[in-house]
């Protein structure tokens, strides 16, 4: 059932971007003609000819209504049937290009305040990665490991960074990306912005990414299960910012390779043990079953858990748990600890959106309740977005 929750169509990524967006809106701002305008770039340069694809995604309904080609200058414009309500979010719209074989994706509109705006949408000619993977620069991995009856589960999100100037692509039988896993993970489920359940597998122990990646930031989110907590991380070439968070009840643990952080009470009583490290190159983080207990205990950091995938923005692959469906009336405790980046509280933000979107209705908690803390989480990771590595 994991894996059909998992198989999330691109509408679904695409809903939760505009919900994104949606958090940041300013409200008060008059509403717009019901005609989206936009241009097409490559480079600094205008793409000219090239045919843009509108969508459209509402409850129950999905796909492109539209195309046209750009004009000369890049630019194009399509008719919508009626103004955008971003109060309802009856419909949502985007557009998208296809470019060397590699679709990109324009921002979607889901107010009538946006349709003031001229959307840019930039795309990259493309190069082939090299047969094992390009080696890229990471801003940010943040991994949590919870343990469940069935094992433990990791949770990874990095943001990695393509510094060229085209978008890579995977030749035959090659990949894009290809990054070390623990020893022992199974039951790959994929997230994160524009990634496709089939766009990466588990292979010889490493994440095997076949997907296309733009210039520029890109975050990717995959889950896997391991027997035990008791890893080894490995961070091959540059990673910026490193932040690793085990949940309680879980065995006395040394990290070595990252540094343990103070404790701190959080909402509900749910706890994790909490290690950061920064501007880590090639290393390696052992995490072992701590037998004499240290002088210096390591410290808690208990913390909200949720999330989102995704459109061409960002995605929702974690199960929904009791424990977490408990959690759903709390305080956001991403936003309780200040020494946290605005990366790790982003990040808890979004996975709390996410466990709250499938978090079955039992009649505990009123719908107007749900979706106005839904609002408040998505306004915040607006807000920290900006701060993001």
């Amino acid at each position: 059932m994991a894996a059909s929750r998992l198989e999330l169509s691109k509408a679904a990524f695409l809903f939760l971007a505009a919900a994104l967006w949606a958090a940041g809106s300013v409200d008060g701002q008059e509403v717009g003609t019901a005609e989206l305008r936009g241009r097409v770039l490559l480079g600094e340069d205008p793409l000219p000819s090239v045919r843009v694809v509108l969508h459209r995604v509402s409850a129950g309904n999905a796909g492109p209504v539209d195309s046209l080609r750009s004009g000369a200058d890049g630019q194009f414009r399509f008719g919508l049937p009626s103004v955008p309500d971003a109060s309802t979010f009856a419909d949502v719209w985007f557009f998208s290009v296809d470019h060397e074989g590699v679709e990109y994706f324009g921002t979607p509109i889901h107010g009538a305040a946006q349709l003031d705006s001229l959307h840019v949408l930039q795309v990259y000619d493309t190069t082939v990665a090299p047969a094992a993977g390009a080696l890229l620069p990471l801003s940010a991995r943040y991994t949590m490991l919870e343990g469940e009856p069935e094992g433990w589960y990791v949770t990874d999100m990095m943001q990695l960074v393509n510094d060229g100037e085209r978008t890579l692509v995977a030749g035959t039988g090659g990949a894009t990306w290809v990054y070390p896993l623990p020893a022992g993970a199974v039951d790959l489920e994929i997230g994160g912005e524009q990634m496709a359940p089939n766009a990466a597998r588990i292979v010889e122990g490493a994440l095997r990414v076949t997907s296309a990646i733009p210039p520029g930031q890109r975050e990717v989110l995959v889950r896997y299960r391991l027997p035990d907590p008791f890893v080894t991380l490995r961070y091959p070439g540059v990673t910026s910012e490193v932040g690793l968070l085990v949940r309680e009840p879980a065995p006395r643990l040394a990290v070595e390779g990252l540094v343990s952080e103070q404790p701190v009470e959080m909402a509900m009583g749910v706890r994790y043990q909490r290690y950061t490290g920064a501007q880590l190159v090639d290393a390696v983080v052992s995490v072992r079953e701590l037998v004499d207990p240290p002088e210096l205990l390591l410290g808690w950091v208990a913390v909200s858990i949720a999330m989102t995938l995704t459109g061409a923005g960002v995605f929702a692959v974690l199960r929904p748990r009791d424990a977490v469906a408990r959690m759903a009336s709390a305080v956001p405790a991403a936003d309780m600890d200040v020494r946290m980046s605005p990366f790790e509280r982003r990040q808890l933000l979004l996975l709390e959106v996410a466990r709250l979107d499938e978090e079955s209705p039992d009649g505990t908690v009123h719908e107007d309740q749900r979706s106005a803390r839904r609002r408040a989480l998505l306004r915040r990771v607006r807000e920290l977005g900006s701060d993001a590595p």
